[in-house]
């Protein structure tokens, strides 16, 4: 499920007037020892001054876009040196070492409790062998104890976009070619395929607000000006319908972003949106929309990107959520996307503690139209008589090998369809306790409706997923005649069809078999259907679900779907194929 991540929590907190305190205080591999790492930014505290680079001087020499790779090793190195040092320093190097040994990204998750360090730019870490996220060391920003909510989420289709370049007669702002912009974004979002960006242009504030609440978006993309002010906090400068500055509050669109329900991530290519007050540090646009607008990610800028530089950036980022990526995994290769030497460290994500682990649970939840700690399965099986009874045997002939074993004395499942629901239950063990899943035979129908989800398995063996189908789908059937078992796709007119497998015995194995998985939806119950003609084929749409869920997710995301599954004859259980269903797919 995506990439793996090896996370550490970093603290810089105040201990006194131009001192502050790094410590690691999470890790696989537990917190730094002792209390710290003690350091101060302003060069008359403490360090000499050829060890301290101004950090104002750096700010301005980013904010006009001329900073050299030489300033930026140097002024990375710095930060790295000050925060990492003494015990934090030897944690985070057992930290790294294990990380690298596990194949994983080492995750550094900022929590700046002093508000004067929010405005640094910590994302320039270099550890004298090169900046950490160009080594695809991941540098995020969290709010301490700010907890991710359990909301599935499939990949990004629907964007809003909104373009705000108002007037300014007093200079206030540098006004920008807006239709440029436009034209670009247009073009690069065009070769991200399934992405349905709404623009807003010019986009006033009302319109903004408006169209959160009356349509639903996965996520909101801003470019224009930001700003941030000690009286007013963070705001967008949108545009009024005389063309006039119209700022919106952070505090405002956070609240429409959290009333919206959908919006999962917000991207403000916009100068300002990352700073915020040194008195209240969720004064900023992306603070208070990490904390009161209900979303997963923020991307915010800290200065002004380069146009080229900007869009490379976001048409990567979006890209590769649209793939189902995490917004930091996103960022991550959005950053490596900009056209210069110092623009990937310009951009900001705020994002949560518990990070790409659970957006992934979220995105498992959003293909099962699951409540992660909420719903609970059933998995049906069909059950079949094995053995002798025991009151039988005395009547009945049985040749027992060998001879000391004795015959199950009733009905059992058929091991395919454990095997089936084994896979299946691998899957929904990610997002749900084990005590949430019951194996089932068809006949036990208690549990099954007070379940919110239902697996059915096999086809003419359970009855249940017979009568789902009949109920409910308009999709599928399966007919059995005295020699042959019918498969049908009522959609297309296509069907599909083997022997008896019943009486084929071993040959059964040498011949092609076909399967389908189909989800359905009715109210608030959901079915899934996994079913083969034959056994082998059940178990194969099983693995088949627990392994392609992702591809799954892209093509459906949280919407009911059905896909029939072709298995060779002579081939292994997972050796299938996908066969195209609508007018212009080819039948068997």
């Amino acid at each position: 499920m995506g990439e793996k991540y090896f996370t550490i929590k970093l603290t810089l907190t105040k201990i006194g007037e131009g001192r502050y305190r790094s410590r690691i205080e999470q890790s696989p591999k537990g917190a730094s020892g002792g209390l710290g790492g003690d350091f101060a930014l302003d060069k008359t505290v403490g360090a000499p001054q050829e060890d301290h680079p101004s950090v104002a001087a750096f700010q301005q020499a980013l904010a006009s876009g001329t900073p050299s790779l030489e300033d930026l090793t140097k002024f990375g190195g710095w930060l790295f040196r000050l925060v990492f040092r003494d015990e934090v320093r030897v944690k985070y190097q057992e930290c790294l070492a294990v990380a690298d040994a596990q194949k994983a990204k080492l995750r550094i998750c900022l929590s700046v409790l002093e508000p004067q360090l929010i405005d640094v730019p910590w994302e320039y870490f270099h550890d004298g062998s090169g900046f950490l996220l160009q080594a695809g060391r991941s540098i995020v920003r969290v709010i301490d104890e700010l907890v991710e909510r359990s909301a599935p989420f499939a990949p990004i289709q629907q964007l809003l976009v909104a373009i705000a370049n108002p007037s300014d007669p007093d200079g206030e702002y540098e006004c920008f070619d807006a239709q440029a912009h436009l034209d670009l974004l247009q073009a690069r979002f065009a070769n991200i395929g399934g992405l349905e960006p709404r623009i807003l242009m010019p986009a006033g504030k009302s319109d903004i607000l408006t169209e959160l609440a009356d349509n639903q978006y996965d996520a909101f993309y801003f470019l224009g000006h930001g700003q941030y002010s000690a009286a007013t906090g963070g705001h967008l400068i949108c545009e009024s319908p005389e063309h006039r500055p119209d700022p919106l509050y952070a505090s405002r669109l956070a609240q429409a972003l959290s009333e919206s329900h959908t919006v999962r991530f917000a991207y403000l290519n916009s100068c300002s949106t990352a700073r915020t007050s040194q008195s209240n540090p969720f004064l900023g646009v992306a603070q208070r929309l990490m904390r009161d607008g209900d979303v997963a990610a923020v991307v915010a800028m800290q200065v002004k990107v380069g146009q080229e530089a900007a869009m490379n950036m976001a048409e990567k980022f979006f890209g590769q959520l649209r793939k189902g990526r995490s917004p930091e995994q996103a960022m991550l290769e959005g950053r490596g996307a900009a056209d210069d030497h110092f623009s990937f460290g310009v951009p900001v994500i705020y994002t949560h503690l518990g990070g790409p682990e659970r957006f992934d649970q979220n995105r498992l939840a959003a293909l099962l139209s699951a409540k992660i700690g909420e719903s609970k399965y059933a998995l049906l099986l069909p059950t079949f008589e094995r053995g002798v009874r025991s009151e039988d045997a005395p009547k009945v002939k049985v040749t027992v090998e060998p001879a000391e074993t004795y015959t199950y004395p009733g009905p059992t499942f058929a091991e395919t369809d454990i095997m089936a629901a084994g896979y299946v239950t691998e899957l929904l063990t990610r997002i749900a306790d084990v005590g949430d899943i019951r194996l089932l035979p068809v006949t036990d129908r208690k549990y099954a409706a007070e379940a919110s989800h239902r697996f059915a398995f096999g086809s003419k063996s359970n009855e249940y997923a017979t009568s789902v189908l009949n109920k409910f789908s308009p999709s599928f059937r399966f007919t059995y005649h005295p020699d042959r078992w019918v498969l049908e796709d009522l959609e297309y007119g296509k069907s599909y069809e083997i022997s008896d497998p019943s009486r084929l015995g071993d040959e059964y194995f040498r011949r092609e078999d076909f399967g389908v998985i189909q989800k359905i939806v009715q109210e608030e119950q959901v079915f899934y259907i996994i079913s083969g003609l034959g056994d082998r084929a059940t178990q194969g749409c099983g693995w088949y679900l627990l392994n392609k869920w992702e591809s799954l997710l892209d093509r459906y995301g949280d919407k009911p779907f059905g896909l029939i599954l072709r298995f060779h004859g002579g081939m292994d259980f997972f050796d299938s194929q996908e066969i195209g269903r609508g007018p212009a797919a080819n039948g068997v």
